[in-house]
């Protein structure tokens, strides 16, 4: 996987790798770690986690540390809540997108659907950021985020990832003036 990625970043390609589980995470943040070491000059965000669905707390510190951004997808964990029950257990499957933490953490976190996997809309992500509702009930409300947080997480947040701050999500349409 360091050689791939060598290869890819060589060619200057951001890479967004999915890692949904603590093992994959770590895993993966081994990999992201040599890769930078190869490329000291990298631009940030060039190296990204896909869902870190179970990273647990010291995962989290140590992508901080690297300055690796997440995307967590919350409509997936939604929809096949139902599903995961029956192979993880409850607590377990609560543990998934643990996006407070994220966001305390100092990751530069972003919200999506992983649409078609789960389902589409910004709006059904942001309900369950905020209520942590699934198919299966809610799921540890100490992961919630306020509202204005999930929308910057689809906005501002995402904009500040690709880079496109400057044109997309931070700007206000002129107010109109009605007589």
């Amino acid at each position: 996987m360091v050689a791939a990625l060598d290869l890819v970043v060589r060619r200057g390609w951001r890479v967004g790798t999915h890692a949904f589980g603590d093992r994959a995470v770590r895993i993966l943040l081994d990999v992201y770690e040599e890769v930078m070491k190869r490329h000291p000059n990298m631009p940030q965000g060039t190296l990204v986690i896909e869902h870190g669905g179970f990273a647990s707390a010291e995962q989290r510190a140590r992508a901080a540390a690297l300055k690796i951004p997440v995307t967590v997808q919350f409509p997936l964990l939604h929809d096949v809540s139902g599903v995961s029950e029956l192979y993880y257990g409850r607590d377990r499957v609560s543990q998934v997108f643990p996006v407070r933490q994220w966001l305390d953490s100092g990751v530069l976190t972003t919200a999506g659907s992983d649409f078609p996997v789960g389902s589409y809309g910004a709006m059904h992500s942001s309900e369950g950021l905020t209520t942590r509702k699934t198919v299966i009930g809610v799921l540890r409300e100490e992961h919630t985020v306020t509202l204005p947080e999930a929308i910057s997480l689809h906005t501002t947040e995402a904009a500040k990832f690709l880079g496109e701050s400057h044109s997309r999500a931070s700007h206000m349409p002129p107010t109109i003036s009605l007589p």
